[in-house]
């Protein structure tokens, strides 16, 4: 929870003070936004706006884009995914899985943001790993607190975050190689399915 909340804090200040009313109407085809992927998701949305101007920078959606066996092999429970948002009209959109006993989270949630550079300069009190180069993409990682660990690299004209974290039920590897293990495993299967 504490690493959703490090991100989502980070979107929201990303994405602050950014609202503006425009008059006119809609043309067809004059959007540079994405669609979003219209398959169904795996749960009723609890929260309105789910997907908005914040939010729809790529047309990936985590929680239809894996097959239970991904997830599985990745360490969690398919059958766990449940939304990430928690608030109305939220400032990113994603899925969350837990591993069996509940002692680790996956979770994968995207948010628009106009480059990883700009994300890191936002986020510069991370300790920052050395980027590394996966798919033709460029990944940027950091450990986080002292339980998890997070992959994120860009689709479109979003940023796309990839966790995972120790609860309170496990116990974090030394120096969270295995948490870093899986959050970069986790990006690197997104990367050969986002646009």
């Amino acid at each position: 929870m504490k690493l959703r909340v490090a991100i989502l804090a980070a979107l929201m200040l990303a994405t602050s003070g950014c609202t503006a009313s425009i008059g006119g109407e809609a043309m067809p085809g004059s959007s540079s936004r994405p669609a979003v992927s219209p398959q169904p998701l795996p749960f009723t949305p609890t929260i309105s706006e789910r997907t908005n101007d914040r939010n729809d920078g790529t047309s990936f959606e985590p929680c239809t884009a894996y097959s239970a066996e991904e997830i599985r092999a990745l360490g969690a429970d398919p059958t766990t995914i449940s939304d990430a948002g928690f608030s109305d009209s939220p400032n990113f959109r994603g899925c969350d899985w837990e591993t069996p006993g509940q002692v680790g989270q996956l979770d994968q949630i995207v948010g628009d943001e106009e480059s990883l550079a700009n994300y890191k300069a936002k986020q510069d009190f991370r300790p920052w790993e050395p980027d590394l180069q996966i798919g033709g993409r460029t990944v940027i990682w950091t450990k986080e607190d002292d339980d998890g660990c997070f992959a994120s690299f860009m689709s479109q004209k979003a940023i796309v975050h990839s966790s995972y974290r120790t609860t309170s039920a496990g116990t974090p590897s030394a120096g969270l190689a295995e948490e870093c293990r899986i959050a970069i495993a986790f990006a690197t299967l997104a990367i050969s399915k986002a646009p």
